[in-house]
């Protein structure tokens, strides 16, 4: 198996589009300068500010809440690597639109753009809250059922943080 860091600088890049979602995030900050080996065309995108691209690079702001925001974001994409969302303890009402819909909207664009590749850390934190000790990841049987329904290519991941 080749890693990342030992793909050699004469291997022709895998896809033409790859798109990052989550890229100010602390694993898109990591996965960022790594993506230009994988893609002719790293796409990388967060509702905040990113900072200029790089070279190969697209820089795209969009909220994943926003589905006209993320159906343009797919546009051209030939694989999602999506770490979008709130990843820490946060209230219930912010933690459903960015991480539930904007999953939604990621497998939706997905399969209107015929992407067929998606990659997602599953959501353990979608709906955790700690003041009522109740923790329920919706984001894996939504992620299983896009799939199913839309025959696509999923890898999901937990993240060793939570």
């Amino acid at each position: 198996m080749v890693s990342p860091t030992m793909v050699s600088p004469t291997m022709v890049s895998p896809f033409k589009r790859l798109l990052l979602t989550g890229a100010g995030g602390g694993l898109g900050r990591v996965l960022r300068p790594l993506l230009r080996q994988w893609a002719r065309i790293a796409r990388v995108s967060d509702r905040v500010d990113c900072g200029a691209p790089a070279a190969g690079e697209e820089v795209v702001l969009a909220d994943l809440e926003n589905a006209a925001a993320v159906h343009a974001l797919l546009e051209g994409v030939d694989v999602v690597l999506h770490f979008g969302g709130i990843s820490l303890d946060a209230p219930f009402e912010q933690l459903v639109p960015a991480n539930i819909v904007g999953l939604y909207n990621v497998y939706q664009a997905a399969h209107r753009h015929k992407v067929r590749r998606v990659v997602c850390r599953r959501l353990l934190s979608a709906v955790r809250n700690h003041r009522h000790r109740c923790t329920a990841a919706p984001g894996l049987p939504l992620c299983r059922h896009q799939m199913l329904r839309r025959g696509l290519v999923a890898l999901l991941f937990r993240s060793l943080r939570h």
